[in-house]
């Protein structure tokens, strides 16, 4: 009486393929923003990344001017 015919194997296939789809999508797009952001990380120049551990306080002023002076003068050479 309640039987399921190959129309509804067919929907309920149709909605679980949807279904995964929109997952490896989501996914997918995850793992690109992710890398996305590692490369741009990647690409920061050497005064950046020093400017940026020196505003968390990971390196003290002394450190970090003596280190900006290190770099200006390799940047000039």
């Amino acid at each position: 009486m309640f039987g399921v015919g190959p129309i509804e194997l067919l929907i309920m296939a149709i909605l679980v393929a949807v279904f995964v789809g929109l997952i490896l999508r989501f996914l997918v797009r995850s793992v690109k923003s992710e890398f996305q952001n590692t490369v741009n990380q990647n690409n920061s120049s050497a005064e950046e990344v020093l400017d940026q551990r020196y505003a968390s306080g990971e390196i003290m002023r002394e450190e970090y001017l003596t280190i900006r002076d290190d770099i200006k003068r390799e940047q000039n050479a």
